[in-house]
């Protein structure tokens, strides 16, 4: 039977950083980025499912990323659902912490 655990690598342009963590369905990640104002920001990931059965983390149909970003005013900059693999690029308006949310989401093939 497929594991609920997700894995995660995010890649942030131009920060320069990559991050690799494990998510289970319903958590949520966010991560806080001091920004100057008018920066280009890109961010590029892939969700897999571990299996149990072959014991290694595999790309699955109806699997996808939900993307929140916020800046220092709080208010939504982005808020977009992506498949299972691929990329988001926003551009800040106004120096300061912007949060970033990612969270695994279940979607049905139409």
């Amino acid at each position: 039977m497929m594991s609920l655990k997700w894995l995660i690598y995010l890649f942030l342009v131009p920060l320069a950083s990559s991050l690799y963590f494990h998510m289970w369905e319903t958590d949520v990640k966010c991560f806080v980025e001091e920004v100057p104002d008018e920066t280009m920001i890109s961010g590029k990931y892939k969700v897999e499912v571990y299996e149990d059965k072959t014991e290694q983390f595999v790309i699955k149909d109806g699997i996808g990323m939900h993307v929140d970003i916020k800046d220092p005013e709080n208010k939504i900059i982005l808020s977009k659902y992506y498949q299972n693999e691929g990329q988001f690029v926003f551009t800040t308006h106004l120096p300061g912490e912007h949060k970033i949310c990612l969270s695994p989401q279940l979607y049905q093939m139409v």
